[in-house]
């Protein structure tokens, strides 16, 4: 299964009962803003602290949601964060932490848009026609005929690209290159762009992907200064608010296991499996309760990866960690086991009745089997734990355009939007 569409099946899975499925850049003038494009560019989705500075301006300013954008405005995300951005032909970019993109006026009369990727990663994902996308970084500029592809950027300037979808041709001084799907160019200073395949895409795009909250609290062993110091995060969390839960996350010297699983827990829900996985590491494992509340984490990236997860009982909940059962229902549902992912997401809430992310889970897959009432009631006792959980609000907008009442499911979309800009399926 393809990672980007395994995305839309992990974070909206609730539509299946709908549907069978560095330094800046010069500045262009801005006399010519978007002369060439069908729509200005915009701000599809702000996760954290994500900036804008205006054509023309040093000054950097927070960003807002739909927010347009012209020509010489840059974005940049800050740790933690993430943006997407609508480019005028209606493709969409993501922007990873740590990144910085400006809109550049077209090349040719022909482009629909021009990006300068100054440092960090972003993903496209489009279905515009050849030749309507060309990107620039520091070492290279390539003219894009696909429909999906990734841009990595170090802070020297070091740039590699991926094809996903289409195809690119990359280029600097000092030589070009053709990539097809499954290749990728790195390119570095003082040197011709070089070409190799890439192994595992999983990589390479995992921090785009969506991990829902799988892990329950109260399965957690703070000692009293973190519980003092972890309150307000706890508290987003525990609402549902996995983006404020990490707002709030303060800097923790000598982690305990809870504490650091907790971080890694909140370090998925935007994308950073590998600093995730350094937090992991970190633990001591003193507990058996440790070693599942991670095998729960690293349950949950395999299965956005796609990977295989050893020892793992796709028939019973061998476990009374809700936490698990929620990292197995939704590897289960991965391999399209969706009576077993729906008996494992019922144990987890019986076994943690306020845990707000097991019901909204059991309310989802109740909704897939087309048990709308139960879905509703699900739903409902999951938004009553979790009022700012955006998936329970997002499946609140499915079961309302189920009923037709559209209004009211365009105002449950708008939240579950307004919480959380990267969920899939809101």
């Amino acid at each position: 299964m393809q990672p980007c569409h395994f995305l839309i099946l992990m974070a909206g899975f609730a539509m299946g009962a709908l549907s069978t499925h560095g330094q800046s850049a010069q500045p262009s003038k801005p006399a010519e803003h978007l002369a060439a494009t069908s729509a200005p560019s915009a701000l599809l989705a702000v996760s954290g602290k994500v900036e804008v500075s205006k054509f023309g301006s040093t000054e950097w300013s927070l960003a807002t949601l739909n927010q347009t954008l012209s020509v010489g405005d840059k974005v940049r995300t800050g740790a933690g964060s993430r943006a997407a951005i609508r480019l005028p032909n209606l493709s969409v970019l993501r922007m990873n932490e740590r990144t910085t993109v400006e809109i550049q006026k077209p090349t040719t009369t022909v482009s629909k848009a021009t990006l300068s990727i100054q440092v960090g990663a972003a993903y496209f994902f489009g279905r515009g026609q050849p030749g309507e996308i060309n990107v620039r970084t520091p070492m290279a500029t390539s003219a894009i005929r696909g429909t999906e592809f990734n841009v990595q950027v170090d802070s020297n300037g070091a740039t590699v690209f991926t094809v996903i979808e289409g195809g690119m041709d990359v280029a600097n001084d000092l030589g070009s290159v053709p990539l097809k799907p499954g290749q990728q160019a790195s390119v570095v200073h003082g040197a011709a762009p070089q070409v190799s395949p890439f192994l595992q895409l999983n990589n390479i795009i995992q921090w785009s992907l969506y991990y829902p909250g799988v892990i329950d609290t109260s399965e957690l062993e703070f000692n009293p200064e973190e519980t003092t110091l972890l309150s307000a995060s706890l508290t987003a969390y525990r609402e549902g608010d996995l983006a404020g839960a990490l707002a709030r996350l303060p800097s923790l010297v000598g982690r305990s296991d809870s504490s650091g699983i907790y971080e890694a827990a909140l370090l998925l829900s935007v994308g950073q499996v590998g600093q995730a996985q350094s937090r992991l590491g970190d633990v001591k494992l003193k507990t058996a309760r440790s070693h599942e509340l991670i095998d729960a984490l690293t349950t949950l990236i395999a299965t956005v990866k796609n990977q295989a997860v050893p020892n793992t009982n796709e028939s019973a909940s061998v476990s009374a960690s809700p936490s698990l059962l929620m990292a197995r229902s939704y590897w289960l549902q991965s391999r399209f086991k969706l009576e077993q992912a729906f008996t494992l997401a019922m144990e987890a809430t019986k076994i943690s009745p306020n845990f707000g992310f097991a019901w909204e889970r059991l309310a989802e897959l109740h909704f897939s089997f087309g048990r709308v009432d139960e879905a509703r009631q699900a739903m409902e006792k999951a938004l009553e734990l979790s009022p700012k959980n955006a998936q329970a609000l997002a499946l609140r907008g499915f079961l309302l355009s189920a009923e037709n009442r559209i209004v009211r499911a365009q105002e449950a979309f708008e939240q579950a939007i307004a919480l959380d800009p990267n969920l899939g399926n809101a």
